[in-house]
Order: structure tokens, then C-alpha cells, then sequence
């Protein structure tokens, strides 16, 4: 499974694609969420789009 809901959390399995024509989720393949990013994997901004910044676990 893609994902795990605890009492407070929620933890995701994800494939991240960075330089993809378009951003957008799905589909699932291989138990993981593909997430397709526009922006580049320079100086941390394809991260910075799958982050965002309301996680503040992830920083």
C-alpha cells in the first residue's frame, strides 16, 4: 500500500518524476504514488514543489 495513517500522521510512498511536461499526482504503480513535478531537480526546487511549505516534518 501507497500509504499509512496513524493517530496524527500520514506517510506516503511516492516516486517523484522532476522535469515532467506537467505537475500532477497519480497514478499508483509499483505501491508507490507517482508525482510529477515541472519544476527542475536543481538548487532543491523540484523538492520544494513536492514539499511544499506546509510539512514541516519534511524540512
Amino acid at each position: 500500500m501507497w500509504y499509512a495513517a496513524a493517530e496524527g500522521s500520514l506517510t506516503l510512498e511516492i516516486k517523484v518524476f522532476p522535469k515532467s511536461p506537467h505537475s500532477r499526482l497519480g497514478p499508483v504503480d509499483g505501491g508507490r504514488l507517482q508525482v510529477r513535478i515541472h519544476a527542475a531537480p536543481e538548487d532543491g526546487a523540484a523538492n520544494a514543489a513536492v514539499v511544499g511549505s506546509g510539512c514541516p516534518s519534511a524540512r
